[in-house]
């Protein structure tokens, strides 16, 4: 059933409820009703742009934010590299508002740049179902300057931040060669 936005939201299922009733469901179809959902919210309201020479870019950005759970059991809690133990969240916001585009929950010790080529593909999928492709700035961090997420960023723009302490800079020149304008 479509989402009817005009109509509104008459009443709203509690906390509880909701977690049971997502509980009740298979993983996988959960993440899907949610992603679809989430797009149908996206595509009924304007981004924001950006001016980057001439162009009005809708800015995408990346990150990894450690979420602070020391003291606590829960699964996947360790020790993350902000010197607590807590969770490793990487985000998507899309617009200068700072919608949510896609986010994963990942246990505190995990490397920022583990699965971020994936997460990072998944992004791109619902800009271009929100028929942004090709209109997009996707700003990342240094963590993210692997070679394997410049193929992931598809037609759209991007901003990589270079941290010159981890490559020689030959290597990023030449990096910089085959992946931007030439």
């Amino acid at each position: 059933m479509p989402l009817d936005l005009k109509r509104g939201v008459k009443k709203v299922a509690s906390e509880p409820v909701f977690r049971r009733r997502f509980d009740d469901l298979p993983p996988a179809r959960t993440h899907v009703g949610l992603r679809k959902l989430n797009t149908e919210l996206l595509s009924s309201g304007p981004f924001g742009y950006v001016d980057v020479e001439g162009l009005d870019l809708v800015p995408v950005d990346i990150d990894v934010s450690p979420l602070d759970y020391s003291g606590s059991s829960k699964e996947g809690v360790s020790y993350t590299y902000k010197g607590h133990d807590g969770y490793a969240l990487i985000f998507a916001y899309v617009g200068t508002q700072g919608h949510m585009l896609e986010c994963e929950l990942r246990p505190g010790k995990q490397h920022c740049q583990s699965g971020t080529t994936a997460f990072i593909a998944r992004s791109v999928e619902t800009l271009q179902t929100l028929g942004l492709g090709g209109k997009c700035l996707l700003r990342l961090d240094s963590g993210n300057a692997a070679a394997d997420n410049f193929d992931a960023f598809g037609d759209h723009y991007f901003i990589v931040k270079r941290n010159p302490r981890r490559e020689c800079p030959k290597q990023m020149l030449a990096l910089a060669r085959r992946v931007g304008d030439k």
